[in-house]
């Protein structure tokens, strides 16, 4: 839509004629703190000096960022440009008018059909009383048998179809009279809001253009504004059986800026809001240094104190065990929360310029200015995962399942929160560190139980050891059992331990294991895992011992004595 004067100019008499220009926001490129938008619009332009002026702009535009540029007639050029500041005290006439204007033709609108609907109602009663009526003729008429039942099935027929008739014309012209009233309704808002923001302070854009001609004047201005912001989130759903990760890449965009953006195309940037321009420079590395104190050595009581109370010898061990166990499974999330369901759309655009990432969103999008994120879709990739289970049953007799998933997309997938399914159930949130490009990362999946563990203490033998009794020894024998009743192979990791000494008096040995039962991996601190893989309804069984010498003086702690 063209602009023009808001009032007659002519060329000879005045020099510089000024346009509003209507102008709508076409690209917004969000980084972690602001945005870089870029307003557009068209106008018409005369002869000579011309101000084009762009009104309502939120307070929160950054003055040096503002640039202009823009097509018109052969020899126009843009000679200057200024940001200023204006109370909206005194409101556009011809705005204001046509406001009214438009709320009086709704309202004839509106009388109008509220007379039609007037009109169908007095003729619906009319209707339903003359059946009433004539029904009453129709039994004398039966009576003195002038009349036969099939002429009395005929008028209840033709009544019927009219008053079905005027019932849709009726609910037809309710509808109509709806949609008048919404309309009424949204221009007499439209015309408060305007009344309402008399002496609102705002920026004002003012452009000056000389141009030889008259003609169309394409202008664009850019400028950087404060109060947008964005953060990534994903989706990520595990599917256990065909070993890939539905995972979905969306950015959650905040816009509190002051202006709407309405079918605009978004960008989202990685770059610092602030880039660092100057040179470190190097301070003095001093080293300093000091006489060596003497070593101070703990008394027994005080190295005790720091096991809690009844603990076992073998607390040290079980806890290394834990840690060990935690850096290969997290912790069971909650489970049962329903799951979300996010509609599709294109994958954005990628463009990668030194450490700056930018991502180009394919579709338009309306983002008004409100405390509300607005979640847009950047990419939706099935990635390649490898799922691995495992166990520590002599903690807890239950299966934790992983996935160690590989980055095979060209995005870069950047720190945030993980909205975590395995397949069809919601386990809850996860999160993620930066992913370049053909990385792998991890997510926990919690317990499966499909998939059944049990560890069992199948002997404990008494043997004399030493002469007249001076020493104990007592052989222990365990079993574990794993069942795979999921349909698929699945590769899983068992892990147990071996008691470790502290006392040279105490010794473990005869350390053996199952036929087929060798350990994948053993640690000098009695850790040990089996790895292997478990085809779909099948058992594996693992069985170990060892065996404990100690002197019959002592009381063990940390094992059945």
């Amino acid at each position: 839509m063209l602009n023009t004067p808001n009032t007659f100019i002519n060329p000879i008499i005045m020099k510089r004629a000024k346009y509003v220009l209507e102008s709508s926001v076409l690209q917004a490129t969000v980084l972690s703190n602001k945005a870089i938008v870029l307003r557009a619009g068209k106008t018409k332009i005369l002869p000579g000096e011309n101000q084009i002026i762009l009104q309502n702009l939120p307070l929160g535009l950054i003055k040096n960022s503002i640039r202009v540029s823009g097509l018109g007639p052969v020899g126009t050029k843009i000679i200057g440009v200024e940001l200023k500041k204006e109370f909206l005290e005194e409101m556009k006439d011809e705005k204001i008018k046509a406001i009214h204007q438009k709320i009086e033709s709704l309202t004839n609108e509106q009388v109008a059909i509220q007379n039609e609907i007037t009109q169908i109602t007095e003729h619906l009663k009319m209707l339903t009383e003359t059946m009433h009526n004539i029904s009453n003729e129709f039994t004398k008429g039966f009576a003195w048998k002038k009349l036969e039942v099939s002429d009395y099935d005929k008028f209840v027929k033709y009544s019927m179809e009219q008053m079905k008739n005027m019932q849709s014309q009726l609910r037809a012209k309710n509808l109509e009279l709806a949609e008048i009233q919404k309309k009424i309704n949204a221009a007499k808002g439209e015309e408060t809001q305007m009344q309402s923001r008399k002496g609102v302070e705002m920026n004002v854009i003012c452009v000056d253009v000389e141009s030889e001609k008259e003609g169309e004047f394409a202008l664009s201005v850019e400028y950087a504004i404060q109060g947008a912001s964005w953060y990534p989130v994903y989706d990520a759903r595990v599917l256990t059986d065909e070993m890939k990760v539905e995972f979905d890449y969306y950015g959650m965009v905040n816009q509190q800026t002051g202006e709407d953006w309405k079918n605009t195309q978004i960008t989202l940037s990685t770059a610092p809001d602030t880039p660092s321009t100057k040179l470190p420079e190097l301070e003095p590395w001093y080293i300093y240094g000091y006489e060596k104190s003497k070593p101070r050595f703990l008394a027994k009581s005080a190295v005790m104190s720091a096991v809690p109370m009844g603990a076992p010898m073998a607390y040290e061990s079980i806890q290394m065990m834990k840690v060990a166990v935690e850096k290969e499974s997290a912790d069971t999330l909650c489970e049962g929360e329903e799951k979300r369901v996010v509609a599709e759309a294109p994958t954005a655009k990628i463009d990668t310029t030194g450490d700056v990432v930018v991502y180009k969103i394919e579709k338009s999008a309306d983002i008004p200015s409100e405390d509300s994120p607005k979640k847009l879709l950047i990419g939706k990739f099935t990635l390649p995962a490898t799922i691995e289970y495992l166990t520590v049953p002599k903690i807890l007799p239950e299966v934790f399942v992983s996935a160690k998933v590989t980055n095979d997309s060209e995005f870069m997938f950047l720190p945030g929160t993980v909205n975590l399914f395995s397949d069809s159930e919601y386990i809850g949130e996860s999160s993620i560190q930066n992913v370049a490009p053909t990385e792998k990362f991890n997510f926990s999946l919690g317990i499966t139980k499909a998939i059944k563990v049990k560890r069992e203490l199948v002997k404990r033998e008494a043997v004399s050891a030493g002469l007249l009794g001076s020493s104990k020894k007592i052989k222990y024998a365990y079993r574990i059992k794993v069942e795979n009743n999921k349909k698929s192979n699945v590769k899983i990791t068992v892990k147990d331990q071996i008691p470790v000494s502290k006392n040279d008096e105490i010794k473990v040995e005869d350390v053996a294991f199952g036929e087929g039962d060798e350990p994948t991996k053993k640690t000098d601190m009695g850790i040990i895992d089996w790895r292997f893989e478990l085809p779909p309804g099948k058992k594996k069984i693992i069985d170990f011992s060892f065996s404990v010498t100690y002197p019959a003086k002592f009381v063990l702690e940390g094992i059945e004595d």
